[in-house]
């Protein structure tokens, strides 16, 4: 039981728990993590949460690799990279190899399609689904650290950023920034409002224009409203996309994720909505997260990305705009209809590739 780490952990440190740590235990514990034990990802009829890449199969791998081709040209090496973190079913990298295979035979001779997964369950389902495409291999290991170099090619995810583990950071009035922790009340699991201390999250929050435009909640506010106007410290992604653009030498990093494209967009719709910036699912419906503490490890949890960072964290570490823009326009340049959902949102930020042509 989840719970029972948790309290472990609780009594070890002798100090609240982070919701990013918590975060971290309840969806990737080795044991009964939500994505370890549970996770069954599919379509909306028949899968604990669904993505796009298997919803709109083949059509969104098929794009993807269409937009690959269109810069082939640009890749000198006889080896063109690619690099999937986060590979699900395998469905998105069969659908592109696939895609490659039939419409650019040439480009597919060249093509080194590698998979880094986490979860070993999933990269064995990945391995049976590529078994037809002899350059894909499959590599255990951690998105936040992979292990490619002077890479010539795409990095891609899909939905991934959203799965990284955060902080929830609010405004208290009169007393400054707090941060969402876990305690324990006796024998039971209970939420607790601790002081931001760390110059790192208010770095991020300043740099990203959160600081002066959190809402004031009062000292006594509820779980709710924490999670209504609390913002998620992804600080994960930064580390993750800025090593990602280090190891780029030539190419482009493809992120497909929802969230918000500026800073504004995320506060307007956290005041506006009244929507959690962290979203549950239990069977692919919305659950609320201020019940998180109860069957801890059986819903996903993820939050939303605010886009804008990671376009600020890749003009810092060398790469230029490619395309940022509604993923469904990305997708409907080359034929294929997406939702219609303005959330969800395509960036492409590269190194020695142009800008891409939509006339």
């Amino acid at each position: 039981m989840l719970e029972e780490t948790i309290r472990r952990e609780l009594h070890t440190s002798n100090a609240p728990m982070t919701f990013k740590r918590f975060m971290q235990i309840a969806l990737y514990d080795p044991k009964d993590g939500f994505y370890t034990k549970h996770a069954i990802i599919g379509t909306r009829e028949n899968s604990d949460f669904s993505t796009d890449p298997e919803n709109y199969s083949p059509c969104f791998g098929a794009s993807v690799a269409e937009f690959i081709g269109r810069y082939a040209a640009e890749f000198s090496s006889d080896a063109l990279q690619l690099v999937e973190m986060g590979g699900g079913n395998g469905t998105l990298a069969v659908d592109i190899l696939d895609h490659l295979q039939e419409y650019f035979p040439r480009l597919y001779r060249r093509v080194i399609y590698s998979i880094v997964e986490a979860l070993p369950r999933l990269a064995q389902r990945q391995r049976e689904k590529l078994q037809h495409h002899p350059s894909a291999r499959v590599h255990i290991g951690s998105a936040l650290d992979v292990s490619f170099t002077h890479v010539n090619g795409f990095f891609l995810s899909n939905e991934l950023p959203d799965a990284f583990p955060v902080d929830i950071v609010f405004s208290v009035r009169s007393k400054g920034l707090h941060r969402l922790c876990i305690t324990e009340v006796g024998r039971t699991l209970d939420w607790k409002y601790v002081p931001v201390q760390d110059h790192e999250t208010f770095s991020y929050l300043k740099s990203f224009g959160y600081g002066d435009d959190l809402k004031q909640l009062p000292g006594s506010a509820s779980i709710r409203n924490v999670f209504t106007y609390g913002v998620p410290v992804n600080l994960d992604m930064i580390h993750w996309y800025r090593s990602l653009a280090g190891k780029l030498h030539t190419g482009a990093v493809l992120t497909f994720d929802y969230g918000f494209m500026t800073t504004e967009e995320h506060l307007f719709a956290s005041e506006q909505s009244r929507e959690s910036s962290v979203r549950v699912y239990n069977r692919n419906s919305s659950d609320r997260p201020t019940d998180l503490l109860k069957g801890i490890g059986k819903r996903d949890i993820t939050s939303d990305v605010n886009f804008a960072i990671l376009k600020h964290v890749g003009h810092q570490s060398g790469l230029t705009d490619i395309f940022f823009d509604e993923q469904k326009e990305f997708f409907l340049f080359f034929g294929a209809a997406m939702s219609e959902d303005n959330n969800f949102i395509a960036l492409v930020q590269g190194k020695r590739l142009p800008p891409f042509y939509r006339g």
